[in-house]
């Protein structure tokens, strides 16, 4: 792993500016273009899992959110899916709503009748934990908007039930302060396409395309275990 100052310094030094006054707009740049290989290179590991206190119909979610995979009511060691993001035909059962709390109740009771798929939740800070339930979808019960997560108002609300989501991070919620040391021509090229305001032809931003083409089939040959250690900085 390289501290991304060191990137920042040496193409302060390129630019021969040798107060640092663009430092603060390189780093930014810098941070920009790790977003993007995070994202785009790295999809697997990006994943994450929260509990959320659930207190209203409206939740702030996690400051590196990007889009959700799964959310559900979780009291417990109990977790009931609402919402199953996937691509299959079928990921949600639609219910009315008496069937649909008396649905979740059941499954937040600690009961999971054998007709109830299990799904999972990855990354979370108690490791894997199983849902119960495709999820429902009779009156839309949340809606995602400007940061926050909206909840329906029939949802059960005990004083014990926390909200569980699991979503696609953008890899910058601890801030950064190191990248992987194979990402430094990229970073570098980016940061100097960024700053001259180049267009797709521009020469940084051709370095850039051509040293991303190579990290990506970097990272092709690397196994999930190996991925997550890199972009977690272990």
């Amino acid at each position: 792993m390289l501290p991304i100052g060191v990137i920042a310094d040496l193409i302060c030094e390129e630019l021969g500016d040798n107060t640092g006054s663009k430092k603060m707009r390189i780093l930014q740049y810098i941070a920009l273009g790790y977003q993007q290989m995070h994202m785009y290179l790295n999809k697997d590991v990006v994943i994450k899992t929260e509990c959320l206190e659930y207190n209203g119909d409206s939740i702030e979610l996690p400051n590196d959110f990007m889009y959700e995979t799964k959310i559900g009511l979780k009291r417990g060691n109990n977790i009931c899916t609402l919402h199953l993001n996937t691509g299959l035909n079928k990921s949600f059962e639609v219910l009315n709503d008496t069937d649909t709390l008396s649905r979740i109740s059941l499954v937040l009771s600690g009961h999971h009748p054998a007709d109830i798929p299990v799904s999972y939740y990855y990354n979370s800070p108690y490791g894997t934990l199983e849902g119960y339930g495709l999820g429902f979808a009779k009156n839309r019960y949340y809606n995602i908007q400007d940061g926050m997560l909206h909840l329906s108002t029939c949802l059960p609300d005990d004083g014990e039930t926390e909200i569980i989501i699991e979503y696609k991070s953008d890899g910058l919620s601890g801030g950064l302060t190191l990248v992987p040391s194979e990402a430094f021509l990229a970073l570098q090229e980016f940061a100097h396409a960024r700053l001259n305001l180049e267009g797709p032809n521009g020469p940084h931003q051709m370095n850039y395309e051509s040293h991303y083409k190579t990290l990506k089939r970097t990272y092709n040959f690397r196994s999930i275990d190996t991925l997550t250690e890199l972009f977690s900085g272990k």
